[in-house]
């Protein structure tokens, strides 16, 4: 907006993460179709989104993304060093390592941004099949040995067998039982169990979706100030989570000087399940955490190739205050 003397004041709507974008930025890259902005530093890609209603930012979040380098098996991570928008897609410029470990190379990526997207154009299904640097193989592709009982997929390059999954239009997880190493020029291969030469197949590098929620805190009443109550004890008790359109995520949580409860979520309620198909609900589930607000760490975490999605959160908590405020 203009000010008096005729500049133009912007308000710094990220001041409240002034420190979570590590080293000196390289490259900044934003899109208007869906309100999103990312910036490469040192290798990754630091996200930030936000959400428009009446001319007023009424949500904002910040996220990282991390590449792990699909050409070798060592669990080595690739680096960003450049990024762009076109439209709502994403393209990528990725620092990657040969499979000898003395090689660097360039590869140039595309990640989809835009809301709704799904499979349905190639595989009939509603939903998105979750894998990095994935890629549709049709029917006819894999080349099956009647003698093994195995199929095998020829791998684009960089990706090597032993960091790709291989996925079924059905969601389901293939078992793989071998194959080769991409070698410059060679492309790799992955052997597959059964015969799946007349049948399509995802093929892409599996991923870790975490979100950590933050420490909870209570704030006080409007007569005590917006202030957090830290006086007393705040006891957490049960997180539920909204979700909708999900097949898979689990809740693990960390508190001090105990072991890690994990709760996991298939997506199959009693009576909803169809045998032979994968599960999509939506619904809201409710979690036991049962500890101190800041003795505990709380995630959601999906590292499988379904999908999740999350509408909300709400916290259960006892507080019991310690000290009491008079007014003279």
């Amino acid at each position: 907006q203009p000010a008096l003397d005729g500049a133009y004041l912007a308000n710094d709507l990220t001041n409240n993460v002034a420190r979570y974008i590590p080293g000196l930025p390289t490259h900044l890259t934003a899109t208007t179709h869906d309100n999103i902005a990312f910036i490469v530093s040192q290798g990754n890609l630091y996200g930030y989104r936000y959400f428009v209603a009446n001319n007023e930012r009424v949500q904002s979040a910040w996220f990282r993304f991390t590449f792990s380098d699909s050409s070798v098996i060592s669990g080595a991570f690739a680096k960003a060093i450049w990024a762009g928008f076109v439209e709502s897609d994403l393209y990528i410029a990725v620092l990657r390592t040969a499979t000898n470990s003395s090689t660097a190379f360039i590869t140039y990526e595309k990640i989809r941004m835009g809301a709704g997207i799904s499979d349905s154009a190639v595989s009939s299904r509603d939903w998105l099949t979750h894998l990095d640097q994935r890629k549709y193989y049709a029917a006819g592709t894999g080349t099956y040995n009647s003698t093994t009982g195995r199929t095998t997929f020829t791998l684009a390059k960089p990706l090597s067998h032993g960091n790709v999954q291989v996925v079924g239009t059905n969601g389901y997880v293939l078992s793989k039982t071998g194959g080769t190493n991409y070698s410059e020029p060679t492309a790799g291969t992955v052997v597959v169990s059964g015969d799946w030469s007349a049948r399509a197949v995802w093929i892409g590098v599996p991923y870790t979706m975490t979100f950590q929620f933050s420490t909870q805190y209570l704030k006080g009443a409007a007569g005590r100030g917006q202030a957090a109550l830290v006086s007393g004890r705040y006891q957490l008790r049960y997180l539920t989570l909204q979700y909708a359109d999900t097949a898979y995520f689990r809740v693990t949580a960390e508190i001090k000087t105990e072991d890690t409860y994990v709760y996991p979520f298939t997506g199959e309620i009693i009576g909803t399940g169809v045998i032979g198909v994968t599960n999509i609900s939506s619904g809201a589930v409710r979690i036991p955490v049962f500890s101190k607000n800041d003795n505990l760490i709380l995630k959601i975490i999906n590292d499988s190739h379904m999908p999740s999605k999350f509408l909300s959160g709400e916290m259960e908590a006892y507080y019991n205050d310690r000290a009491q405020r008079y007014n003279a």
